[in-house]
Order: structure tokens, then sequence, then C-alpha cells
């Protein structure tokens, strides 16, 4: 397998869709529709890790989960209604390096908070920003970074201070 991954005569896409439908689930791809912070923080670490699940999508009366692990299928839908009081539990498969990827946000705090401890610090602030912002773009494999330049007042989120 490593030998078609590395000559470009598989994706890993298309690996994760032939898994998937070999398990008689969905393909997710994590990696090109990422989770919210808060999302993935909803399912404790510990549960997250044992059954290697990302919760990725609420929508009504159904909540919709991804695992690399789908032969655990049982114990975790009695897990997640253990967790969650909402009968309605969808399951897709995901890669194991995409699942492993998404579980950093759980050593990952967000942006403003770690804008807020640097600023705290008092010490090397502009440089220690951006770095942070760097690293968030590495982290989300951005394509391009907008620095918009203001006089005497900053942006963030849409809001002008």
């Amino acid at each position: 397998m490593d030998y078609l991954l590395e000559n470009g005569l598989l994706t890993k896409e298309l690996l994760g869709e032939s898994i998937s439908e070999s398990e008689g689930v969905p393909y997710f791809d994590l990696k090109l529709n990422l989770p919210t912070y808060e999302q993935v923080l909803k399912i404790p670490e510990d549960i997250a890790k044992e059954y290697r699940v990302v919760l990725i999508k609420e929508e009504g009366d159904k909540m919709f989960f991804c695992s690399d692990n789908i032969k655990k299928a049982r114990e975790l839908f009695s897990k997640m209604h253990e967790i969650f009081p909402i009968e309605n539990i969808v399951l897709s498969y995901s890669l194991s390096e995409d699942v492993d990827f998404v579980f950093e946000y759980f050593y990952k705090k967000p942006l403003k908070t770690r804008f807020s401890d640097i600023i705290a610090t008092g010490k090397r602030v502009a440089q220690e920003i951006v770095g942070e912002i760097f690293k968030d773009a590495l982290f989300y494999n951005s394509s391009d970074i907008h620095f918009e330049p203001q006089n005497k007042k900053f942006r963030q989120n849409g809001l002008y201070y």
C-alpha cells in the first residue's frame, strides 16, 4: 500500500473512501472539513481518544461523528448516548492521521486566549503574536495570511478596536 501511495497511484482520500465503503459507513475528510475547537472539546479527551471519535456536526436532533475505529461502533454509540441526550447519531469513517490531527485541539488554546496570555507577559508581544499566527496558519494548512494595518486601531473578527 505504501508503494501505491508513494507513487501517486492511490490517494489517502481514495484509501479512506475504500475503507469506509468496506465498513458500510460514509467517508468524512476531516482535513477538508475541520470541526470547530468547541465541537472537538464537547467530547471529553479520554473518551475521544479511547473511542477515536470526533464530533463533526450538530443538526437539529442529529449529531454527526467520525472515527477511525468503526469496529467499536456499538460501544461508541452507547457511549455517545451517555454523553449526549440525543437519539439520532450518524457515524462516518475518517483516516487515523486526520483524527490524530484534530486531537491536537486538546493541547491547543484558542488564538484569542494565547494572545491574551502573550499580552499579559508584556515581553516580545509583537514577535510572539506573529509567531502564534504563523503556527495556526501551518496547523490549518492556510494558503495566505492577511495583515490589515490600521491607524491607531486593530481589527479582530471583523471588529475594529
